[in-house]
C-alpha cells in the first residue's frame, strides 16, 4: 500500500495541461480537432454564404467582397490548426498552449473555483485507489487507468482520454521509490484486467 498526502499548484495543473497537449496521448484528439475545422469551418462559411445570398445581403456586386471578408478568419482558423498538427505538440504549442491555460485558470479562479483539489491525499491499496481532496473523495479501480504518462514534475495515472490523477515526483523518497510504485500500480492494472 502507497499513501501520499501533497499540494497540487497551478504549475502542477499547468504542467499536466502542457504534457498532454504534447505527447503522445493527445494525438488523437488533436487529429479529431483538425479535422473537425477542416470540416466545420467551410460547413460555416457556406451556410453563411448562403443565407446572406438567400436574405439579399449578397448580390453579384458584393460576392467578392463578402466572400473574402467571410474566408480570412475561416483560413486563420486553418492555418492555426494545421500548424499545431505539423509541430506535433512542440514548442510552437506550447507558446500557443500556455497564455491560453493560464487564461483559463485565472478565469476559473476568479469564480471562486479551481479545477482540481489543491490538497491531496492519495491511497493506493490492494484493490482501488482513494483520491481525498477538499473538493472530492472519489475511488477507482486499478482498471480505471487507461494509460500512465510521466511528465516532467509527476506521474499522470490516465482514468479518461483527457484527465488523470496526478502523483508528484516530490512524493517520492527516490527513483526507487517511484520505480516500485510503477511496479506497484502496473501489477494491479494487470490484475483488474
Amino acid at each position: 500500500m502507497y499513501e501520499f498526502t501533497f499540494q497540487l499548484s497551478d504549475e502542477d495543473f499547468l504542467e499536466f495541461n502542457q504534457f498532454h497537449f504534447s505527447s503522445d496521448f493527445s494525438k488523437n484528439s488533436r487529429k479529431a480537432g483538425i479535422n473537425i475545422v477542416w470540416i466545420v469551418v467551410p460547413a460555416i462559411m457556406l451556410v453563411t454564404l448562403l443565407l446572406s445570398i438567400i436574405r439579399g445581403q449578397v448580390d453579384s456586386s458584393n460576392f467578392w467582397a463578402f466572400l473574402i471578408v467571410l474566408a480570412i478568419p475561416s483560413i486563420i482558423a486553418v492555418a492555426i490548426m494545421s500548424l499545431v498538427d505539423i509541430t506535433g505538440g512542440g514548442k510552437a504549442d506550447r507558446a500557443i498552449l500556455t497564455p491560453l491555460l493560464k487564461w483559463q485558470l485565472k478565469a476559473i479562479k476568479k469564480d471562486g473555483k479551481a479545477p482540481f483539489g489543491r490538497n491531496n491525499t492519495m491511497r493506493f491499496e490492494d484493490e482501488y485507489i482513494y483520491e481525498i481532496s477538499e473538493l472530492s473523495e472519489t475511488r477507482y479501480r486499478y482498471s480505471a487507468i487507461e494509460k500512465i504518462g510521466e511528465g516532467n514534475r509527476a506521474i499522470y495515472l490516465y482514468l479518461t482520454a483527457v484527465s488523470a490523477l496526478i502523483v508528484p515526483y516530490s512524493v517520492f523518497e527516490s527513483r526507487e521509490h517511484k520505480d516500485e510504485f510503477l511496479t506497484f500500480v502496473n501489477e494491479r492494472r494487470k490484475e483488474a484486467i
